[in-house]
């Protein structure tokens, strides 16, 4: 079961302490807990805060889940491709640069996160984004992003492109 952002879920900063995510999660937990709450949500909230808290109390699925979303969270580092020694074998991963939306909708803010999210329920990795608008203009990169943290908020237009690591 994969859950929203899971920080959103315990409703603690991306900079919690392990003290803040326990204390969040005991709270919410008591409050969700099926054997309290008779509410038809209530076990699904439970587990979802549950999924959460066994990510974020443990500091190296915290780090991946960082640093790859959910897919950082199923297995071994790097999960949802077969490693980034994949990417050098000719059978394995690429890079592509892909139309951002065939992933979230264009002309909205939203935040980075939204994105990996998006590129992982297609099995892939979102690494960062391209746009358009900058793509002329060396002092913005030309338009290129690379590893942005999640909560960068970003609005794409059509012409924009996500950069994936993926199969195909």
């Amino acid at each position: 079961m994969a859950v929203g952002d899971y920080y959103e879920t315990l409703g603690v900063e991306r900079t919690a302490t392990e003290a803040e995510i326990k204390k969040a999660y005991r709270k919410l937990a008591q409050r969700w807990h099926p054997d309290v709450n008779q509410e038809p949500e209530a076990a699904v909230r439970f587990k979802e805060v549950n999924e959460a808290y066994q990510v974020l109390s443990d500091p190296e699925r915290r780090q991946r889940y960082d640093l790859f979303g959910t897919a950082g969270t199923e297995g071994a580092p790097g999960a949802g491709f077969g490693g980034f020694a994949d990417i050098f074998d000719a059978e394995g991963s690429e890079i592509y640069l892909k139309p951002a939306s065939d992933y979230v909708k264009t002309g909205q803010a939203l935040s980075f996160w939204n994105v990996v999210e998006a590129a992982r329920q297609r099995g892939e990795i979102a690494i960062g984004y391209r746009l358009a608008a900058r793509a002329g203009d060396a002092s913005k990169d030309f338009g290129v992003s690379v590893n942005p943290p999640k909560s960068t908020i970003v609005s794409f237009s059509p012409e924009d492109r996500v950069i994936v690591i993926a199969e195909d």
